[in-house]
């Protein structure tokens, strides 16, 4: 990638695109350690009791989200 940025940025930009990248790898990292990271939506279930699926999880949530937003109205939907 870098050649395509070196025809199209200033030494500058780029400098701070790798700090950029560089922070959300660390973030992507941290999140990783500390078990965020979802590696199978299938068979995700949430600490409730009894645990929800990932559409139940994100149908019964009182905050705002994507799924309620725009999925929710998709009963056939499986995540």
């Amino acid at each position: 990638m870098l050649p395509a940025l070196e025809r199209r940025l200033t030494k500058e930009e780029i400098e701070a695109s790798r700090e950029r990248f560089g922070a959300v790898v660390g973030l992507a990292n941290q999140l990783q350690a500390a078990g965020c990271v979802v590696g199978d939506w299938g068979t995700w279930r949430s600490r409730d009791q009894p645990p929800k699926t990932a559409t139940e999880f994100l149908k019964s949530t009182a905050t705002p989200n994507l799924f309620k937003r725009d999925f929710d109205g998709f009963p056939s939907l499986q995540i």
